[in-house]
């Protein structure tokens, strides 16, 4: 059970980190940055809404999640990092990616413009 739900958070961070690689750099100002693992575990709250099962709409939490994702990925290198640990995890995934398409909008995620795409290249 632990190994499928890290598969599914991994998969789901992919998805999120796809928009996070489209906002700007900016300095780190945290001396440990955000790994992998920590934004997985941040991104629990997303789960039902993201595999299709209800809520209908991102919970509180699982926004409330992403707002900090986004504010800790706060470097380039940083949002490459996670892109691509999570890109590889989201091709395992049952996400619905049209539910993860209107995250960002949802959760009122400024800044993340990008679509969502399991095949992103988190270089550009």
């Amino acid at each position: 059970m632990e190994n499928k739900m890290m598969s599914w958070s991994l998969s789901l961070m992919g998805l999120v980190m796809m928009f996070l690689v489209a906002n700007s750099a900016r300095p780190s100002t945290h001396a440990n940055d955000i790994t992998c693992r920590e934004a997985i575990t941040k991104l629990l709250p997303c789960e039902p809404y993201l595999t299709g099962s209800d809520p209908p709409t991102p919970s509180v939490s699982c926004c409330l999640a992403c707002q900090e994702i986004l504010h800790e990925a706060n470097t380039t290198l940083i949002r490459r990092n996670l892109c691509e640990c999570f890109k590889k995890a989201a091709i395992e995934a049952k996400v619905n990616l049209e539910r993860a398409r209107k995250l960002p909008e949802l959760c009122n995620l400024e800044g993340l413009n990008i679509p969502i795409d399991p095949n992103v290249d988190c270089n550009t």
